[in-house]
């Protein structure tokens, strides 16, 4: 009797995000007394883009996909059947004669199966739609409360312009999932009544899961023929973003400039186990247990840092900020004169990229067997352990033209690296430190066997005598006298079975007329002896 079946399925999808687009062969001019938003906007003018509002938002679309695919099987049988088997064999003894032996069995018995396995699949993605600014002329951007731009692309062929309350600007990001798993199962069961009775049974398990999640930054970026001007009456937050101009690039915020690393990451994990089962056993015969079993486990993270950077031209690179200016490993390069000035702290700090993976494992196996010979037992189980730790640093580098100022309360230095064809000055307390770097790596194993086994003993052949019972009474003198012999005196039996029956029974002749002679020889030393014979007197 027998039972199949197979699955499957899949599905896939994807979503296209439609975005607004305006485009103009001369100039653009967008007014709102509240709030511009804008997701994914296409915006494209021959002229100059003026826009201003209360506030002004550009969000970012996303375009998804998606697929998954799973399958199954299943298999399972049950039997009873009967079988005969017959054996002959021919041997040859030491002295060339020929020994045969013939056997014969039947036996019945009853099997039952199961073979059983799954698989599951599945995809998903995101990537970012972005709005995008392009003109022929400037692009002027005002905001009287707070701007935020996410992925915002800008390219124009003259000067970019952004005045705002305060400015947040994010890096858009793609992302991925994915996922897989399995499992296999199998067991057999047999069972024999007839002939040779006993019983088998086998079992299998196993499974497999794995999953993965990625985040890639889509970082923003301005680019001008001209120059970039960006001023705000708070905060101005980067994250990841470019700046280039082809003469100068100056921010100027009433609160922190803040240029932070936009970052890609990675989280992943796996997932194995299996497990096993063996008995047996066989009616007045052998019987053996086995089980085994481990499980594995692994996590990594990663996380790489995407450093914003600022080019300028002849024009030169101007940073202020009324309280603090940070920078994480940014990249400023200009042909002109750099200037960094902070009524707080400046902050040259270095990103860091980190990976960081974890493991974990054991396995286990015991196993028993006993029959006519004894017992025996094994056992095992291990483990290993495992972790690594990385972590690389990028510094902020500035390179110039012309000359370097960087003016704060304290400047913190970590490893900045400064070149100025026309000299470098730093006024402040200058605190210097070094850049996070390290790479670890720890790995542990452990592992531990046993093993115990006793032999049943053997047992003793021929017959007992009470020569054989310990005697706890005290010796006479009569004691050390010669005893009769019995059949414990005999020679043990041989286990030659190379030998004949006639040299076995010729060897039993010898000795039993080596016994006769024996007990004559006793007897006439037993005999009293004749007391002499008298001499007559003469």
């Amino acid at each position: 009797l027998r039972y199949n079946r197979e699955e499957e399925s899949s599905a896939e999808g994807s979503v296209t995000q439609v975005t607004s687009s305006f485009k103009s062969g001369g100039n653009i001019t967008r007014t709102a007394k509240d709030t511009i938003v804008d997701q994914g906007t296409q915006i494209e003018a021959a002229g100059n883009i003026d826009q201003s509002a209360r506030e002004i938002r550009e969000i970012a679309a996303e375009d998804s996909s998606y697929s998954r695919s799973s399958s199954s099987s299943h298999d399972a049988r049950i039997g009873v059947g009967a079988g005969a088997s017959a054996e002959a064999g021919a041997s040859a003894n030491s002295k060339g004669e020929s020994e045969t032996e013939s056997g014969a069995g039947a036996g019945a018995g009853f099997r039952a199966s199961y073979t059983g396995a799954s698989e599951g699949e599945s995809e998903a993605s995101t990537t970012a739609v972005t709005t995008r600014y392009k003109s022929g002329g400037s692009i002027t951007s005002k905001s009287e409360e707070k701007t935020t731009l996410i992925g915002t692309q800008f390219e124009s062929g003259g000067d970019i312009n952004l005045e705002a309350g305060s400015l947040d600007y994010q890096a858009a990001k793609d992302t991925t999932t994915s996922s897989s798993n399995s499992q296999d199962i199998s067991a057999e069961l047999k069972v024999d009544v007839v002939g040779k009775a006993g019983g088998s049974l086998d079992a299998e398990y196993g499974m497999e899961k794995e999953g993965e999640k990625t985040s890639t930054a889509r970082a923003g970026g301005m680019t001008a023929g001209g120059s970039i001007n960006i001023k705000t009456k708070g905060d101005a937050s980067f994250e990841g973003t470019q700046l280039e101009a082809g003469n100068a690039v100056g921010v100027d915020a009433g609160g922190n400039v803040d240029f932070k690393a936009a970052r890609d990451t990675t989280e992943s994990s796996s997932q194995a186990a299996n497990a096993s089962l063996s008995l047996s056993s066989e009616k007045g015969g052998d019987k053996a247990m086995g089980l085994g079993g481990g499980y594995e486990q692994e996590n990594g993270n990663s996380s790489t840092a995407q450093v914003g950077s600022i080019k300028a031209g002849s024009g030169g690179i101007s940073i202020s900020a009324g309280k603090d200016a940070n920078f994480e490993g940014t990249a400023l390069k200009s042909e002109g004169d750099t200037g960094i000035a902070a009524g707080g702290d400046v902050n040259l700090r270095a990103a860091k990229n980190t990976e960081t993976t974890t493991s974990f494992g054991v396995q286990a196996e015991i196993g028993s067997t006993s029959g006519s010979e004894g017992k025996e037992k094994t056992g095992a189980i291990g483990g290993n352990v495992g972790y690594a730790d990385k972590v690389e640093s990028t510094g902020t580098s500035i390179g110039s033209g012309g000359t370097v100022t960087i003016k704060g309360n304290n400047v913190i230095n970590q490893e900045a690296d400064i070149k100025a064809e026309g000299g470098a000055q730093i006024i402040g307390n200058e605190i210097k430190q070094k850049a996070e770097s390290r790479d670890i790596a720890i790995g542990i194993e452990a592992g531990y066997e046993t093993s115990s086994e006793s032999k049943t003993p053997e047992k003793k052949t021929g017959s007992k005598t009470t020569d054989d019972i310990p005697d706890s009474r005290a010796k006479t003198a009569a004691d050390d006298k010669p005893r009769s012999k019995t059949t414990d005196d005999l020679p043990a039996a041989s286990t030659d079975t190379g030998k004949s029956a006639e040299d076995k029974a010729a060897e039993r002749r010898a000795t039993i007329d080596q016994l006769k002679a024996d007990k004559l020889k006793l007897d006439k030393a037993m005999e009293p002896k004749a007391a002499p014979a008298e001499t007559p007197a003469k």
